[in-house]
Formats: structure tokens, C-alpha cells, sequence
């Protein structure tokens, strides 16, 4: 790890214990068969400073995928303990790779996973085309990434490697419905197929309508960008705005053509995060 100062290193030890343990304990974004059980970390079984050099270790990546995997292999190793046989494995037929196995290893009770990992981000856009869940970067969407992890990627292992004995699918992340006018987040009634009831929500706006959302009055809201690859946990430590110069970074931001930011909303009397958003140009979801 660079040199830092004193706090820096703290606050980075504690988001990344942060971080690990929503990886772990947040809810599955999706239900169904071949979904990974539910697991559960303490905070106190964590070593940040120990998590923190393994990830230096690990290939430098602002994307909040790698991150993603690169904390699922440090739990695996680290604190369950399992024999990761392989991960980022590639498949290969002939000169072309065919796809790639995310985890090989070998449970508590002995027998051969074949885990593939993911943490998405979707927005419920009401009337989008072709779906109504897309992420930030509209070219993704919801009905897609859960076809292409369990439909394809877990298929990647049938045939090819025999002792593998079960396939699992560990998919976290966020759901954003659009932010009413009084902050509060509004949810259709009907569900994606495999999305499951009790997964994470957050809200989002149009940079249009930031400031006419109405946030509850009697309290001071303050709003801390989200930087990538610490999209998970609340963020430990983060710039923090009021409401006016919120709009005016963001406009800043998408008049360089930048795509939508996460957000995170606290009270300026309570300490936890309140809520967390994306805030996104007006003409999201049209590339």
C-alpha cells in the first residue's frame, strides 16, 4: 500500500471490511434455482489491514466487478477457508477462448462448486425499451445479465469439467426506482422474473427534477458522490454537498458527457446512510 496518512489508511481499512461484509451479507439480488444460500460475516472476523494488503495484491481495477470478485476470493480463502481450485479460469477450444469459470473450489462438505459471481445496478424505468430495468450504462439491463449468468455462464462447466457436483450463481446489487416528490422510492407492482422480493432498493432522478424532489423537511440532506470501485457499502469517508451544489456538480459532470453518478443521501443529524441514488442526465436512458 502507498504511503498515507493516518486516517487515509483507516478509513480505507474500514470500507473495505465495509465492503466485504455487504458482499457477504447483502440480500441476493435474484431467487430461483442454482442461487448461492444466504451467508453471514461479523465485522469482527475481519482483518482490514490483512483484506486491504490482499487486494493490493490482487490486478488494479476500477471496476466494480473485479472488486466484487477479488472480495468473494478473499472470503472464500480467507475466511471460509474452502480450496479455491480456480478462478478466473479460461476455456479454451482450440485458439479461441470460449468463455471463462469465475470459481472452482471445493466446499466444507467436499464437493466441487462452480461459483459465478455478479453485482449489478439497475434502474426501473417505467416504459424503456427493451427492457425496464436497465443499468446506468443503458446498454445492460436486468432480464439480460440474469439470462446470461444462469443460462450460459453456469453452462460453461456441464461437460467439461466432470467433478464438478453444483452450480451456483451469486448475484448482489441495487434495484433504483424513480424518486417520488416527496424522496420516497415508488416500485411497480409486478416483478422482473427472478428478481427477488427481498432484494436492495434504492431511488433515482433526472437531473431536471434534482431539486424538486422533495426531500423531508426539518432536516439538513447532505449528498456525497459515490467513486467506483466502492459502490457497495455506505461510503466510510466521502465529500459531502448540500443539495445545491449536488446540482451544480452534476450538471458540471454531464455537460462533460459523464453517465449517471450513485449518490449517497445522509441526514445531517444521523450518522447512517439514508438513502442511496443515482442521479442521471435527462436523457437517460437514450445512449
Amino acid at each position: 500500500m502507498p504511503d498515507h496518512h493516518p486516517q487515509v489508511v483507516a478509513d480505507l481499512h474500514s470500507q473495505v471490511r465495509d465492503d466485504l461484509c455487504w458482499t457477504v451479507n447483502s440480500p441476493s439480488l435474484v431467487d430461483g434455482p442454482n442461487v448461492a444460500p444466504p451467508s453471514s460475516i461479523e465485522p469482527s472476523a475481519i482483518d482490514p489491514e490483512h483484506l486491504a494488503r490482499f487486494l493490493d495484491g490482487q490486478r488494479q481495477s476500477q471496476r466494480v466487478g473485479v472488486y466484487f470478485e477479488q472480495l468473494v476470493l478473499y472470503w472464500l480463502q480467507h475466511v471460509r477457508g474452502v480450496e479455491v481450485l480456480e478462478s478466473g479460469l479460461q476455456l479454451r477450444d482450440g485458439n479461441r477462448t470460449i468463455g471463462e469459470i469465475d470459481f472452482l473450489y471445493r466446499d466444507e462438505m467436499d464437493e466441487i462448486v462452480h461459483a459465478e459471481t455478479s453485482v449489478k445496478f439497475f434502474l426501473h424505468a417505467p416504459g424503456a425499451e427493451p427492457s425496464e430495468y436497465p443499468g446506468p450504462n443503458a446498454r445492460d439491463n436486468l432480464e439480460r445479465k440474469v439470462a446470461k449468468l444462469f443460462d450460459r455462464q453456469l453452462e460453461t462447466s456441464r461437460g467439461r469439467i466432470p467433478d464438478v457436483t453444483s452450480r451456483i450463481g451469486l448475484m448482489k446489487g441495487v434495484i433504483f426506482y424513480p424518486l417520488s416528490a416527496n424522496g420516497a422510492i415508488t416500485e411497480p407492482q409486478q416483478r422482473p422474473e427472478r428478481l427477488s422480493a427481498n432484494h436492495l432498493r434504492g431511488g433515482w432522478v433526472r437531473m431536471s427534477e434534482l431539486t424538486k424532489a422533495n426531500w423531508p423537511n426539518g432536516e439538513t440532506w447532505r449528498f456525497a458522490v459515490v467513486d467506483k470501485p466502492h459502490w457497495l457499502a455506505p461510503p466510510a469517508t466521502a465529500s459531502e454537498r448540500s443539495l445545491g451544489e449536488l446540482q451544480s456538480a452534476m450538471q458540471q459532470r454531464f455537460d462533460r458527457g459523464q453517465g449517471p453518478a450513485m449518490v449517497s443521501v445522509r441526514s445531517a443529524s444521523s450518522e447512517p446512510e439514508r438513502l442511496r441514488m443515482f442521479v442521471v442526465p435527462d436523457s437517460w436512458p437514450e445512449r
